[in-house]
């Protein structure tokens, strides 16, 4: 397994190397460029049987429409991590990555949010998504119901 990071900004990805050497991490890669003009490149050089998580962290404008195209197009992309501090691009990105023009596409779906108050007393949250590809997500219609009791949450009375 090995992790290989993509930030546009040289300092982090110098900052990125130290802290991996600092930490005797010996699987990660780090490159410096635009994301929609390296990821085809790796997923490229990558073995298609090859399962790819992809962790975006992207500015408040959200991705780059050629970055979701790829994305989406990618079929070692089984999964994306979506980590935001606009909810409402990140919105439309997922909607992006979840219609697919093409008939038999294998779209991605949101399977789980959580907003995290990072910045107290403000309006301003983190949002992290995760998004799969709809062939790994089972069929909830056929999972068995939380019992709110179960849940750890009390029954309405």
């Amino acid at each position: 397994d090995k992790v290989i990071g993509v930030d546009i900004v040289e300092e982090n990805i110098q900052d990125a190397r130290r802290n991996a050497e600092q930490n005797s991490i010996t699987n990660a890669e780090f490159l410096a460029g635009k994301a929609e003009d390296l990821i085809p490149r790796i997923l490229g050089d990558m073995d298609p049987s090859k399962e790819v998580v992809a962790v975006v962290d992207p500015s408040r404008a959200g991705l780059h429409p050629r970055l979701v195209e790829i994305l989406r197009g990618r079929v070692q992309v089984s999964r994306i991590v979506y980590i935001s501090c606009n909810a409402e691009s990140m919105a439309e990105d997922i909607a992006k990555l979840g219609t697919s023009t093409e008939e038999l596409a294998d779209d991605f779906i949101p399977t789980r949010a959580v907003a995290v108050d990072s910045f107290p007393q403000t309006i301003h949250v983190e949002v992290i998504a995760l998004v799969e590809r709809a062939s790994r997500v089972p069929d909830r219609t056929e999972a068995a119901p939380v019992q709110a009791e179960e849940a750890g949450t009390p029954e309405p009375r």
